[in-house]
């Protein structure tokens, strides 16, 4: 994913794109080259210097690259994901497989119908471009709009405190047992 992310974040950039004007604009001309391309080492000076600047840049880009992000996961995530033989198909054409080939991987997979029994979320991308993309606009927002990702936050927080708080009890524990009472060791 850092991978995809880093891709993104240079893309986002480029000359004529959305974020590359916004830069334009707040930092001046002097952090671009003279054919329009981002001067990273200038426009890095600038930012590293100034936190406000910094927060200004991410301000101005990262949303930009989690877009991309999303549409590139669900471009990445939704290949391939139709009926059987459209599958296939694709497996064919992509990888260069005969028949059996993508039949054999196909059937290593779970079955489609599975798939979407357990997803929270099923965008069928057998219609238009434009249709999928609606489908998948009606997710982001339900997911913009849900308050999930708090709820994933303070679990993942509480088992972070959880976690630190065994591994302060068992180097304790460890303490206790094999230093204390030895006296090798004392604090």
């Amino acid at each position: 994913m850092l991978k995809i992310k880093n891709s993104l974040g240079i893309t986002v950039v480029n000359p004529g794109q959305k974020a590359w004007n916004e830069i334009r604009k707040e930092f001046g001309n002097e952090v671009f080259h003279e054919d329009g391309q981002l001067n990273r080492e200038a426009l890095g000076k600038i930012i590293f210097a100034d936190v406000n600047k910094r927060k200004l840049l991410n301000k101005i880009t990262h949303p930009k690259v989690q877009k991309m992000m999303f549409w590139a996961v669900i471009k990445y995530f939704f290949d391939g994901h139709n009926d059987k033989n459209t599958q296939q198909k694709r497996l064919m054409n992509r990888n260069n497989y005969n028949e059996t080939e993508a039949n054999q991987r196909l059937a290593s997979q779970m079955p489609l119908s599975l798939k979407c029994e357990r997803s929270h979320f099923v965008v069928d991308n057998s219609a238009s471009f434009d249709e999928t993309r609606k489908q998948v606009e009606k997710i982001v927002s339900h997911l913009q709009t849900s308050n999930h990702h708090v709820q994933v936050r303070i679990y993942l927080g509480t088992c972070v405190i959880v976690f630190c708080c065994m591994c302060g009890l068992f180097s304790f524990l460890v303490y206790k047992l094999f230093f204390a009472s030895s006296g090798v060791v004392k604090f």
